[in-house]
């Protein structure tokens, strides 16, 4: 039978607690930020991990007219890897990795910094009053161009490819883990860096 309410809740509070312990673990020492968009791609493979677990959750509790989709790798993936390619799926993935590094990295105070070491220059009256009226727009400017390399990123062939793969072995790791192996605590993930390397602004 489907999923109680009180057994769905449990498994999105497991789901949230590993995110913030994967948060917590990857986050930059103070004063450091990520560098370049292959971070971010780590980032929303991350999410990607976390989404594909809430999809698994239900699907591993259903009875046994689920039983083709629970042994069946290919048919599993045949039906979940077209929703890499949803919008909506694209949309929540972003947002989630969004939110993963701005919770990483203070991009205000960032900008702060940057706009406090341009006011000790020996700067025209008018230019330093200009800059009180530019450090807003420029860490809008920051939040904008992190949120836009990350959308095209979900968006693109590579990451299409990435979400099939790792469900192919998220799906082959949950039935080494119901048939009991002692391996099946371990999943090993190869990802192509150099397609994730060239998402957009990577070469810049």
């Amino acid at each position: 039978m489907d999923l109680t309410r009180e057994e769905l809740q449990a498994e999105l509070a497991s789901l949230r607690q590993q995110l913030a312990h994967e948060r917590s673990r990857t986050a930059p020492s103070r004063g450091s930020a990520p560098r370049s968009t292959r971070n971010w791609a780590w980032t929303v493979l991350s999410t990607a991990l976390i989404t594909i677990g809430v999809l698994l959750a239900p699907v591993a509790v259903v009875s046994v007219w689920a039983q083709h989709e629970l042994s069946d790798t290919a048919y599993f993936v045949d039906t979940f890897a077209p929703l890499a390619e949803d919008p909506a799926v694209q949309r929540f993935l972003a947002d989630e990795a969004v939110t993963v590094i701005e919770s990483q990295m203070d991009i205000d105070q960032l900008v702060d910094d940057v706009f406090s070491g341009l006011d000790e220059l020996d700067l025209a009256p008018r230019a330093r009053a200009a800059l009180g009226l530019l450090q807003a727009p420029a860490a809008a400017g920051a939040k904008g161009l992190i949120s836009d390399a990350v959308g095209q990123l979900v968006r693109s062939d590579a990451f299409a490819q990435i979400w099939k793969e790792t469900l192919t072995i998220t799906h082959a790791q949950f039935l080494k883990t119901a048939a009991g192996q002692q391996d099946s605590d371990t999943v090993d993930l190869h990802v192509n860096e150099n397609a994730l390397g060239d998402s957009p602004g990577e070469g810049s």
